[in-house]
């Protein structure tokens, strides 16, 4: 299992990229801005990221 996290401004887009690697077995993150995602790294590690 590889946990994603994805940063992306457009919420929609945002939650059906989390909705669909979830499905497929990832463990998934999902932010709406750099900063937001600069918090998380700075705590949790990730396999991928998926930036707009």
């Amino acid at each position: 299992m590889s946990r994603i996290l994805i940063a992306d401004d457009e919420a929609e887009l945002r939650g059906l990229l989390q909705r669909y690697l979830t499905e497929q077995g990832h463990a998934v993150r999902a932010v709406p801005d750099a900063a937001a995602a600069a918090q998380l790294l700075a705590r949790e590690r990730f396999d991928v990221l998926v930036l707009d």
